[in-house]
């Protein structure tokens, strides 16, 4: 398989799972026993296509059964085997249509999706298939949308939000007749926008989100929700958002429902409740590091042998331990012990490198320099450090100006130049600066601001030539996008002009590989066509070297023996090389020709 696009879906035979068999196969659906021998595609590849059914998504399981969508508007059940697999029911749809279902009780509950008008219609069918039978909405009513739903024994709970944009509470026995809307108590002046739903202990419970238009205020509610009458059960109220955890069996075995609500601090309390006013309370005198404060669900599973869960193992720990809970009035025990730190602050480490090729620590005079999270909300949270590569004599040595926020917040080394190394930095707010540093206090300074004025912009890619870093820079004026050099003082950082005033607009996240002492790039031309430049950071060594590919576009630079190598993609992706001139920038003699979605990268 080439790549998974659902999670793995046990049943008591197995699991489920959908995936490709190749980059440019159709999806299939998997099950597997957990040998290879009984690992096998439910719908294999005859020719180029999927046999018996095509686009397969998994819904819910029951027992031995998988039940699955298929060809956009039926239902389908697997137990595995090739005649286990069967056909359950068509449901009425468009082209643009789609299925999604839940099971309750002996029947399924299966909500029909028309995309062209974004509206739905539930629908029953008994789980073994049969025929099929309209639940909701009445004949001749407006469009609406599901936004949330739960089943619960026979019953199934959902919000609906009809073309009017309000929104209700309903509850469905899979038929017309059988489903009526319950009434959800709201303050005088709010309106109801939604309901967030958890089960628990045989019950369904529901965080009720409301708000008054005219003043904008929220209210938060937590109630009971009961099917049989069209009462709610009020359990509290929240002045602030709350939220439950994901189901799960360990919280199903608790002696209490667990949530989190948020208080006029800004923090998080974990809270309980056992469907009653007076025991819906904050939880008290719960450890640190007690698998109920687990941020995610999966950092928790249960056993015969207790709760394994992973939580912070002390306070200067750089990681999370392993833990096991014994019994509802047992300890816990310690299973894993992760290294400490020597700092007073967490190493950063981005998961995502943004702006492209930034690494969030260097090396400068023997030090080690690493930008490191104090824990806190106050402005200078970030810093960067300096220590010794042991991790002694750490000490901080310049602190972000702002706090940072937003999906533009990031920092990160770009580069080395004779007076330090090079660091980007972006608040998320507005605020993009360029500083270097000595690895000192004082060595540390701003020497490029691109958030006002003509070099307002966000640096991108960044590349070194010598003792100079070049980054790309975007920006929402004309040019667009701009070349950028710095050695490493505010004079000597400035934008890449050609002789003739040109000044090229490089591609943000391209490459720009060196190669015997000028830097090459792919940059925007008129008409939407790429050129390919050079430039060694001088007005007259920054010029044009082609811009006119026969209809062809030219990707991916890199530099090898001495020449740079790119692919211009046509139909096919051809290699070519260049010796730095015009006249030397051909295809390579006899490479072959590659499909598009098979050429080479680099």
């Amino acid at each position: 398989l080439t790549n998974y696009v659902s999670s793995l879906t046990a049943t008591t035979h197995g699991v489920f799972f959908c995936g490709y068999a190749s980059g440019s196969s159709p999806l299939q659906l998997f099950f597997s026993d957990g040998t290879q021998e009984g690992t096998r595609a439910l719908n294999p590849i005859v020719g180029e296509s999927p046999s018996r059914f095509t686009e397969p998504a998994i819904q819910f399981t029951t027992g031995p059964w998988c039940y699955f969508s298929a060809n956009r508007n039926e239902m389908w059940r697997s137990d595995g085997t090739e005649a286990g697999t069967t056909k359950l029911a068509t449901f009425p749809t468009t082209a643009y249509g789609a299925l999604s279902a839940w099971a309750t009780g002996t029947q399924m509950i299966v909500a029909v999706r028309d995309f062209s008008i974004d509206s739905q219609d539930v629908w029953s069918c008994p789980l073994a298939g049969g025929s099929i039978t309209h639940a909701y909405p009445p004949a001749g009513a407006d469009s609406w949308q599901i936004l949330r739903a739960t089943p619960l024994g026979e019953q199934f709970f959902f919000t609906a939000r009809n073309a009017d944009g309000s929104v209700h509470l309903m509850v469905s026995d899979g038929t017309e007749a059988g489903t009526r809307e319950l009434h959800v108590p709201l303050e005088d002046g709010h309106e109801l926008y939604d309901i967030d739903f958890t089960r628990w202990h045989g019950a369904v419970y529901g965080f009720v989100a409301s708000w008054n238009p005219a003043t904008g205020s929220p209210s938060y509610t937590l109630y009971q929700i009961d099917g049989s009458n069209d009462e709610l059960t009020f359990l509290a109220d929240f002045d602030h958002q709350a939220g439950f955890y994901a189901e799960s069996a360990w919280r199903e075995q608790e002696d209490f429902l667990y949530f989190t609500a948020g208080n006029s601090k800004g923090q998080w309390d974990l809270w309980q409740t056992k469907g009653t006013p007076g025991t819906t309370r904050i939880k008290k005198n719960l450890p640190l590091r007690h698998y109920l404060r687990a941020e995610w669900d999966q950092y928790v599973t249960a056993s015969e042998s207790g709760i394994y869960y992973a939580a912070l193992g002390s306070p200067n720990s750089s990681g999370l331990s392993l833990w096991l809970h014994r019994g509802k009035s047992g300890g816990s025990l310690r299973l894993t012990r992760p290294e400490k730190w020597t700092a007073s602050g967490v190493p950063f480490f981005s998961w995502y490198p943004w702006p492209y090729q930034s690494l969030t620590y260097d090396m400068v005079g023997g030090r080690l320099l690493s930008f490191v999270s104090q824990g806190t909300t106050t402005a200078d949270d970030h810093e960067l450090w300096s220590m010794n590569p042991d991790g002694t004599r750490a000490k901080s040595i310049w602190k972000a100006p702002g706090p940072m926020n937003g999906s533009e917040a990031t920092f990160g080394f770009r580069g080395t130049t004779p007076h330090g190394s090079i660091f980007y930095f972006s608040d998320g707010h507005g605020i993009r600066q360029i500083y270097r540093t000595d690895g000192t206090r004082r060595g540390t300074r701003l020497i490029s601001d691109h958030s006002t004025g003509p070099g307002m912009g966000i640096p991108y890619g960044s590349a070194q030539l010598g003792d100079q870093v070049f980054y790309s820079l975007s920006s929402t004026g004309s040019p667009v996008t701009s070349l950028w050099k710095t050695d490493g003082t505010p004079e000597g950082t400035m934008k890449i002009v050609a002789a003739d005033g040109t000044e090229p607009q490089p591609v943000l996240t391209g490459r720009m590989p060196s190669i015997q002492g000028s830097l090459y790039f792919l940059a925007h031309g008129n008409g939407g066509r790429l050129q390919l430049w050079r430039t060694d950071g001088t007005p007259a060594g920054t010029m044009l070297l082609k811009d006119e590919w026969s209809g062809g576009t030219p990707t991916e630079l890199t530099a090898a023996g001495g020449k740079l190598l790119f692919t211009v993609k046509f139909y096919s992706s051809i290699l070519w090389q260049s010796d730095g001139t015009a006249a030397g920038t051909i295809p390579v003699p006899g490479a072959p020709a590659f499909p598009v979605e098979d050429g080479p990268s680099s």
